[in-house]
């Protein structure tokens, strides 16, 4: 899948799941924030940009930061760097929210009949289970 594409479906996740249950929308932690790549020696320089050529080509847009608009963008980060790349479209969710998240999704988007059944998982979130692995586990489990 593209990530521009997973771009477009990751905000789906949480506004689906907030159907069932606020918390775990909540828990995903969708951050569509931007993300930076720096190098910090002369051997490193060079990989960024071509990281980000690639990118490109996949449809990702990446720009080339120079020291100025870096230590703007990120006032902590090292001033001793070679190379800086911004992915504006960069995001990040909380991985266990979803893990978690994600089956409530397919639950809800699951056939009438299709046999997947609804568990508690860890940390007491709902887990889809398909008929094969849910057989012999006792209802309500």
């Amino acid at each position: 899948m593209q990530a521009a594409q997973r771009g477009r479906l990751w905000p789906e996740v949480p506004a689906a799941t907030a159907e069932r249950s606020e918390r775990a929308a909540r828990s995903v932690e969708w951050e569509p924030k931007g993300g930076i790549v720096i190098a910090t020696s002369g051997a490193g320089a060079q990989e960024p940009p071509r990281f980000a050529a690639a990118q490109r080509e996949a449809g990702v847009r990446a720009e080339v930061l120079d020291g100025d608009a870096l230590a703007r963008a990120e006032p902590f980060v090292t001033r001793d760097h070679t190379a800086a790349m911004y992915y504006p479209d960069d995001a990040q969710v909380q991985p266990a929210g979803a893990s978690a998240a994600l089956p409530a999704r397919g639950r809800a988007s699951s056939p009438p009949g299709s046999g997947h059944r609804s568990t508690s998982g860890p940390g007491g979130g709902d887990v889809l289970v398909p008929p094969a692995a849910a057989e012999g586990l006792p209802q309500g489990l």
